[in-house]
């Protein structure tokens, strides 16, 4: 399947912004930092390092697990870990009221979580 890289998207279909699982349960910020990307979520900030084949992948040490980021449109990211555990997950670029909901519901969990 065919990646897009966020330089060759134009300004107004920026791949920055929020992107939602469709169900609401998570949601992640993605901003762009020079090649690579950060991204933020309910309890972490995950830099994102460019790869040869378009996609992004983040070491997580805590875990010794990578995660890997592929853009398929300007509205759809395939997030997976390293190698593939399966099937990856799909995030859609969320309008502002979904973005919004989708940031309150992750609050929530990540609330509980802590207990």
């Amino acid at each position: 399947m065919a990646t897009i890289e966020p330089e060759k998207v134009g300004r107004r279909a920026s791949l920055e912004g929020i992107s939602v699982i469709e169900d609401g349960s998570y949601s992640m910020d993605i901003e762009q930092d020079g090649d690579d990307l950060v991204v933020l979520d309910s309890n972490k900030r995950s830099i994102y390092k460019k790869q040869g084949s378009g996609s992004y992948q983040f070491y997580n040490p805590n875990t010794g697990s990578t995660f890997s980021l592929r853009f398929l449109d300007e509205r759809t990211v395939e997030a997976d870990r390293v190698p593939s555990a399966g099937t990856p997950s799909i995030l859609k670029r969320a309008e502002v009221q979904a973005a919004a909901e989708a940031s309150t519901v992750n609050e929530t969990y990540a609330a509980i979580a802590k207990y």
